[in-house]
């Protein structure tokens, strides 16, 4: 096994990931050593698929503002968000933008030169900056660009973070399989930063990419760490049947408009007033319902939907302003927005929670940080605004990254701390690549835990659905160990990766349903049709859940309320059956 020392590593090569190594080495101008680590190749992150834009205020002198960002924030996500951390997003994000402007992002352009800014749902202005259709992608980029101009560090790709390694409440470091040559490393580091994204593929309908099973989530858990507010996991409500792929809000925000199998344009029952604007978790319930009473179209492998039509727009916003939205149809369906409205359901999307950490990334460990949509500072509270995770990913990233360095430049090396931790995962490889005394499958066990998922996690949950996901996973947790590995091969094991990968989401997956389970209210995302209503009184609080052995304790801490008072309860908006149903 080799042994590498670090100053920093960072897992995850998204924009949280590479804007943390980036602030270290401008910081370091050369002195420390750091290193970056990711499942796939670093520009394959699944970053580079977020479109919409980065909110940020860049026009007080037009009308918008630092409270007025913050109070779209904090009401979209229903008052669960920790305010403090709302007005230190929107007080830094602004200097970010123009980070980006001057190290190289091809930010779209107003006429008179300016930063073209767009509205986006929940914003009240438009705020949100933007590259073309392909935002995510520009900055992952042009990160990846710039840290390529410093020689002091090494990237990890192909390669798998397995474990945390914690001794004294201090990071020691990190284990890691390599995926091309299969070997284990052991990467001890004075500081290691998790940024390795969300948790879509616990999920069977879902905008995420495969590599994104909650790997940072579970590591954390495994090492004690708590986690926060796990039961908020956010549904994009546009996404293309049958590929899960985001449809932006983009095509409702210049008049795509919502049709059921009946052709009614069915949000003007719902929401009258913001119809298909709505917040995320309004459209994604309103869409459902229609497809769970019988208004929908039929779909592959139960996969029902409805239409989102913006054939009755101008060609120029078809062919121009939604151009990549229609390559995207036109590449994975055949079809052409232009002539054809564009089947979709809601798709599991973004988790408000995550690794509990401060105003500055710190957990609870020293010197293990967290940033990006694995991190839970509390910004999206129940339910994330549009364009603040790009925002999140970029400020956070800066000042972990920041951190880190400060760290390096007065904590001690490790030298002999993980080796035994390390070799015993390298030894339980290879007597895993060895052994065919199992009977169980990685494939099978993983798609059954992700449809159990699907069936009770998603738009509409209950005690009873959540239960028996809970049974479930328990029961998949036992067949787990008798798991058996039919490719021995210790080069490029996408069996032994499903693995590591199944063996991470049976563990997050308890935490989500745990947590679920805890909350008896309805807020944001989080609709259980036991508890409708949202109940400031007892559920202003978040959810705290750790790991101990196989089971989970939950427990509750208080919102940090600093600027805005939180609005009354609400009800929830009504769900609409079939006329026969309703005598």
């Amino acid at each position: 096994m080799q042994v590498f020392d670090y100053d920093l590593v960072v897992v995850g090569s998204g924009i949280a990931g590479l804007r943390a190594l980036l602030a270290f080495l401008m910081k370091s101008k050369g002195e420390g050593r750091a290193a970056i680590v990711n499942k796939a190749q670093l520009m394959r992150a699944h970053s580079v698929a977020a479109t919409g834009g980065t909110a940020a205020v860049l026009r007080p002198d037009e009308g918008d503002s630092h409270e007025l960002h913050a109070w779209d924030t904090i009401k979209n996500g229903e008052f669960l968000s920790d305010q403090d951390a709302v007005f230190k997003l929107v007080e830094e994000i602004p200097k970010e933008i123009y980070f980006y402007d001057h190290i190289g992002l091809p930010w779209s352009r107003r006429p008179d030169g300016k930063i073209a800014q767009r509205i986006l749902s929940p914003h009240s202005f438009p705020r949100c900056a933007f590259a073309g259709g392909w935002t995510g992608f520009h900055m992952v980029q042009t990160l990846y660009d710039n840290v390529n101009r410093f020689s002091n560090w090494d990237k990890f790709e192909e390669s798998m973070a397995l474990d945390l390694i914690v001794k004294g409440g201090e990071i020691q470091g990190v284990t890691v399989w390599n995926l091309v040559n299969g070997e284990a490393y052991l990467l001890r580091a004075k500081s290691v930063i998790l940024a390795t994204g969300g948790l879509g593929r616990l999920f069977k309908f879902t905008t995420y990419s495969y590599q994104t099973t909650g790997d940072g989530f579970a590591m954390a858990l495994r090492a004690g760490l708590p986690l926060k507010d796990m039961e908020f996991i956010q549904n994009n409500e546009t996404s293309l049947v049958p590929q899960g792929v985001l449809i932006g809000s983009a095509a409702r925000r210049y008049g795509g408009r919502l049709i059921n199998s009946s052709g009614e344009r069915f949000m003007e029952r719902y929401a009258p007033e913001t119809l298909e604007m709505s917040p995320k978790d309004v459209v994604a319930r309103a869409i459902m319902n229609e497809i769970n009473q019988g208004r929908g179209f039929k779909g592959p492998k139960g996969l029902d939907y409805v239409l989102l039509d913006v054939t009755h727009l101008p060609e120029s916003v078809k062919k121009g302003i939604l151009g990549s939205i229609r390559e995207t149809v036109l590449k994975l369906t055949g079809l052409d927005i232009v002539d054809n409205p564009i089947p979709v359901r809601p798709a599991a999307h973004f988790s408000m929670g995550g690794v509990k950490a401060g105003l500055d990334g710190q957990t609870g460990t020293e010197g293990l940080f967290a940033a990006g949509e694995v991190a839970c500072l509390s910004i999206h509270g129940a339910n994330r605004a549009l364009a603040n995770s790009t925002a999140e990913c970029s400020v956070w990233g800066r000042i972990t990254g920041e951190e880190a360095f400060k760290r390096a430049k007065i904590a001690k090396k490790f030298p002999d701390d993980g080796q035994k931790f390390a070799a015993d995962q390298e030894k339980f490889i290879n007597s895993l690549l060895k052994s065919r005394m199992g009977t169980e499958s990685v494939y099978r066990l993983r798609e059954e835990l992700i449809s159990v998922i699907e069936d009770n996690l998603r738009v509409f949950r209950n005690k009873k659905g959540m239960l028996e996901a809970w049974n479930k996973i328990f029961e998949l947790k036992e067949r787990f160990k008798n798991v058996a590995l039919s490719d021995s091969s210790h080069f490029y094991n996408l069996e032994l990766l499903s693995y590591f990968e199944l063996k991470n989401m049976l563990d997050l997956a308890g935490a989500v349903v745990e947590s679920a389970l805890f909350r008896k209210e309805s807020r944001g995302p989080h609709f259980r049709t036991d508890y409708p209503r949202r109940d400031n009184k007892n559920w202003l609080r978040h959810t705290i859940v750790i790991m101990e052995g196989d089971s989970y304790k939950v427990t509750t801490e208080p919102v940090r309320i600093t600027y805005f008072e939180p609005e009354r309860d609400v009800k929830p908006i009504k769900m609409y059956r079939h006329k026969s149903k309703d005598k």
